[in-house]
């Protein structure tokens, strides 16, 4: 019988407590988003950073003890809402 484990993110991490990742993760330059920020089904809380003056990173942490990421162009050009990814 197989058994599937349903999760948010790509990266399961293996800590009791994601306050640990989330405050080494600002101490290395992310920043809380904005209030505005969009929550994905499961999503705890999100971190960004700013890479350079195009791009940001974006983090995110699931309830399930996963983490996703992505690169999206920065929220200073307007179609940031619309295609936010670089092309690959």
């Amino acid at each position: 019988m197989k058994v599937e484990i349903r999760t948010h993110g790509p990266v399961k991490i293996l800590v009791d407590d994601v306050r640990i990742i989330r405050e080494i993760l600002l101490r290395g330059g992310f920043t809380d988003p904005s209030p505005f920020q969009i929550l994905k089904e499961g999503q705890v809380f999100g971190l960004i950073k700013k890479i350079d003056i195009d791009l940001e990173m974006h983090v995110r942490f699931y309830e399930d003890f996963t983490i996703d990421s992505e690169m999206e162009f920065s929220k200073e050009y307007l179609e940031h809402p619309y295609d936010c990814r670089p092309p690959l």
